[in-house]
């Protein structure tokens, strides 16, 4: 679905919604027509402008009890994976980026407690990041 489709449907339930919820999903949809805009001139721009689409729709409600922006994400992939009842995302991910998902779980640089031990002289990071690193490698399995 297109931007254009999706401006078009917001625009008819924008009434029934929180006024917050209709803004960020109104950027969201400003973003994605980005995108669009982009998709065949520069592949790392329609990246970005596509990765700002995407967080501003799990994002919604700024004034929520949501203990961390961790959390939300965590719900709305949870609910992504629950309405994609053909493995669409499944798919992409896995058959296409599994190669460069190892890679990101492989780095290092990519683990919290690595710049932490860097901050604070710690050294004992590694041992955990080699089991985080083996249970993330189980899941995929």
């Amino acid at each position: 679905m297109e931007a254009k489709e999706l401006k078009d449907q917001l625009r008819a339930k924008r009434d029934s919604m929180p006024e917050s919820h209709a803004v960020r999903l109104h950027r969201a949809i400003s973003w994605l027509s980005a995108a669009e805009q982009q998709s065949e001139a520069d592949d790392d721009l329609c990246f970005i402008t596509l990765w700002i689409s995407f967080n501003s729709c799990y994002a919604v409600d700024e004034n929520s009890q949501a203990s961390s922006e961790r959390q939300s994400f965590k719900g709305f992939s949870a609910t992504l994976c629950e309405l994609d009842s053909e493995n669409q995302i499944h798919d992409c991910l896995w058959l296409n980026f599994s190669k460069f998902v190892r890679l990101l779980i492989d780095n290092q640089y990519l683990y919290a407690p690595f710049w932490k031990a860097q901050q604070l002289g710690e050294g004992d990071w590694q041992k955990f990041f080699q089991s985080n690193r083996s249970t993330a490698r189980r899941a995929i399995a």
